[in-house]
């Protein structure tokens, strides 16, 4: 909800003021219970089956508010200039509860491709069980003020300002996981034999029953941080063109890192003033940028704060290319842009079933490298329509390892490449289809780390199967005279993944004690989704 408030004489005119007051709230609610499934993986030499048997379910709540308000005032200074007061509240509670139980048989497939049973079970390798209990809630409120001011120049705007932010964080983090696997609960703890009667042995277990992961944690964080910026932004004509530019640097504090950082960063844009270069356009941008650890960054994966962790230095050089030009008398830019990223005292990081793992300190370094190129326009009359292709590489390293070398990181799929394609009736222009297509490289993946760490970049020496998807929609945008009081009313129906593409998100790692290994069974994600949407523009 935004409402806006105009005090003065006109919209343009010094002395005028402008209060807006903006308002979010959402609240929502998830259950869900999982459903037995059959997975076949390997490999022809072996061919394996996974059946898992579910009983329980998980429930997940997610409720943001969020307020802002901004006093806004033309000052008129310097021959033209705006004063910017701004206050932010938000507040978020997360709640994850989970009573899952699953019992598991792993089975051999007879990979005989003459017999009658190819395909069938041959044997049972293994029956385990393991269960997952989670009672995490999070409670977080964030707020700032911020105050900003442009003044107008002949040659160019000057930007300043500052803010000041504090964050109130409750965490109660409690979660369990036992693994019976294949007959052994693990972690193994052995046994004593104690005695030898006739050639037999007679031993006790060890006693207890550890379980495979336990965290038991509350934390409480307060953090105050502060930041200032200045920014110049003008241009400087030229015979042959134009030079835009925009230079400034960011100063930022946080208490509990208690280190000031210092941002210089600038961005040029060249425009051709006719000639044969008058459809093309040139960016060239550089900068230093840091990014300050929030709360997730911090929390180690037994529970602990590390509040030591320091700010990600990251290094940014990019260079882009666009040019203009015409297809069927309508018109189309192409886009290509390279770019390099370079950073230090990287918090590395790992995705243990689609959750971000943090290994709470400063021990890598990353690089990021790559090149994008985009077409779009008017495919067809009216309507929006573009291509896209990426390739890239993201890597990184420990510090502390003993196997040096770049690794890939988590994120690093090498490629992407995108469709999105829209059309209309000839006779009805507001009845339209979009059709999205797209391809991407797998991910990098490994076994979960043990204990308390997380895994290592040197441990991802598998790659996911590639990740594609088609989606299509129908959108109708809506008239008559009962919309006239909206600026626009449109329902749309969106089938997405309509091939039902096998798409892998994680892997369950499977430990089989008897053959002393474990193995990697992939989880899907939805196979086909049906996404109803009522659009309304007041």
């Amino acid at each position: 909800m935004l409402l806006t408030k105009l005090l003065g004489n006109g919209p343009n005119e010094v002395g005028t003021s402008r209060v807006e007051i903006f308002a979010h709230v959402a609240h929502n609610r998830m259950n869900q219970i999982p459903q037995n499934r059959q997975t076949n993986f390997g490999s022809l030499q072996e061919a394996l089956r996974l059946n898992v048997f579910f009983d329980g379910k998980e429930e997940f709540g997610y409720d943001t508010q969020f307020l802002a308000a901004k006093y806004q005032k033309l000052t008129g200074v310097a021959g033209g200039g705006v004063r910017t007061f701004s206050a932010t509240g938000f507040h978020t509670t997360e709640l994850e509860i989970t009573d899952v139980i699953g019992y598991y048989r792993l089975n051999e497939l007879n990979n005989d491709l003459g017999s009658d049973d190819f395909g069938e079970i041959s044997l049972v390798r293994g029956v385990g069980a393991f269960q997952d209990f989670r009672r995490n809630f999070l409670d977080a409120y964030i707020g700032n003020v911020k105050y900003e001011e442009l003044i107008g120049f002949n040659r160019f705007d000057l930007t300043w300002g500052v803010q000041l932010q504090g964050e109130n964080i409750y965490d109660r983090y409690k979660e369990w996981e036992r693994i019976d696997s294949a007959g052994y609960s693990l972690p193994n703890t052995g046994s004593t034999i104690d005695s030898v009667i006739d050639g037999r042995l007679f031993s006790t277990p060890a006693d207890g029953l550890e379980l495979y992961t336990h965290v038991a944690a509350t934390q409480t964080l307060l953090n105050t941080r502060a930041k200032s910026w200045i920014n110049a932004k003008g241009s400087i004509p030229l015979d042959k063109g134009i030079w835009h530019y925009n230079i400034g640097a960011r100063m930022q504090w946080a208490q509990l890192s208690n280190e000031v950082r210092i941002s210089p960063r600038a961005r040029f844009n060249f425009i051709p003033d006719g000639g044969l270069l008058a459809a093309y356009r040139w960016t060239f941008a550089a900068g230093l940028y840091d990014q300050y650890p929030f709360y997730r960054e911090m929390r180690l994966k037994d529970g602990t704060l590390n509040t030591d962790v320091k700010s990600q230095q990251a290094l940014h050089l990019i260079v882009r290319q666009d040019k203009d030009f015409e297809l069927w008398n309508r018109p189309f830019v192409w886009t290509l842009e390279t770019y390099y990223k370079g950073l230090q005292r990287v918090n590395l990081f790992d995705v243990e079933n689609v959750r971000i793992r943090y290994q709470g300190n400063n021990d890598g370094l990353a690089r990021v490298f790559g090149i994008d190129s985009r077409i779009n326009g008017e495919f067809v009359k009216g309507t929006d329509s573009w291509f896209t292709f990426s390739l890239f590489r993201a890597q990184e390293r420990s510090t502390t390892s003993l196997v040096q070398g770049w690794h890939a990181r988590p994120t690093d799929t090498r490629f992407n490449f995108a469709v999105y394609f829209q059309d209309y009736l000839p006779n009805d222009p507001t009845t339209r289809l979009s059709l999205t297509l797209m391809l991407g490289g797998g991910f990098p993946f490994g076994p979960d780390g043990t204990g308390n760490e997380i895994a290592q970049p040197e441990d991802r020496f598998f790659r996911s199967p590639p990740y594609r998807r088609a989606d299509i929609g129908f959108i109708k945008v809506l008239g008559g005279k009962w919309t006239d009081r909206f600026d626009e009313i449109w329902i749309s129906a969106e089938i997405f993944n309509l091939l039902q593409a096998r798409n892998t998100v994680s892997y369950l790692w499977v430990k089989d004690i008897s053959a002393a290994g474990q193995y990697a069974v992939p989880n899907y994600m939805t196979n086909r989704l049906l996404n109803l949407k009522v659009h309304v523009d007041f």
